[in-house]
């Protein structure tokens, strides 16, 4: 509020002079004053508005500061979770649960009566061996796998060296074979939850290259090995060589 103007002429006025002269306007007065509280409040209210502001923006930076460390602390747990035993196991599970896709794209594949026996006798696989033969690139490996094309549960891998095991359980992202087991048991038990599957079980799907010469006497014992009772049949090996399909 702006005190009222007064029209009034002070000039050679001393003290005793000046207060008579305004001694009869005490309204001049209270407006002054009321005035100055004004300006007063005024600084107050803005003074406590930016008191209130600062404390908004540490309060958002708090929490900020919250968040981030609590995402912080849940990416430190995925981590350790991912690099567990436990954690391997899930992620490979997931990984041999994704529909199968062949090496060769669907419309570059000639579709021939064979892989179409070949689905019908993985769908009604209970035990014993199927032998694919034929000679050195008749296509043997292209039937199998069109055959398995969007299948569950398959886990391919090509033998390459020796020490194809120890590759084949860093492929599927475990330390060994036991846990290489465990994942193949588990997946008999997911494909549960898919009864359109091609197939009731995982299908261990071993290339074998023409190239190949080591490791070779490996290959039947261990596709024996995870497909026999010692872990309750849980998986179908299939493997393919030179001159002999799978």
């Amino acid at each position: 509020m702006v005190a009222p103007a007064y029209a009034s002429d002070t000039s050679g006025l001393d003290f005793q002079q000046f207060v008579e002269e305004f001694a009869g306007k005490k309204d001049f007065f209270v407006e002054l004053a009321s005035a100055t509280l004004s300006v007063a409040g005024t600084a107050l209210a803005v003074a406590g508005t930016a008191v209130a502001v600062a404390q908004l923006d540490q309060a958002k930076r708090s929490a900020d500061e919250a968040k981030r460390s609590a995402d912080e602390a849940k990416r430190s747990a995925d981590e350790a979770f991912k690099a567990s035993p436990e954690g391997k196991i899930q992620q490979a599970l997931a990984k041999a649960m994704e529909p199968f896709e062949p090496s060769r794209p669907q419309d570059e594949v000639i579709q021939r009566p064979v892989m179409e026996t070949l689905r019908q006798r993985i769908a009604s696989w209970q035990q014993h061996a199927t032998i694919i033969g034929g000679r050195y690139q008749s296509g043997k490996s292209v039937a199998t796998e069109e055959a398995l094309r969007g299948a569950r549960g398959v886990v391919r891998f090509t033998i390459r060296s020796a020490e194809w095991t120890d590759r084949m359980c860093k492929h599927l992202g475990v330390d060994d074979e036991g846990l290489f087991k465990e994942v193949m048991r588990r997946a008999r038990e997911k494909l549960k939850d898919f009864p359109d599957n091609l197939t009731k079980f995982p299908i261990l799907l071993l290339e074998v290259p023409r190239t190949t010469t080591k490791g070779i006497n490996l290959i039947s014992s261990t596709a024996k090995d995870v497909a026999t009772d010692k872990i309750g049949s849980d998986c179908v090996s299939l493997f393919g060589g030179s001159g002999v399909g799978f």
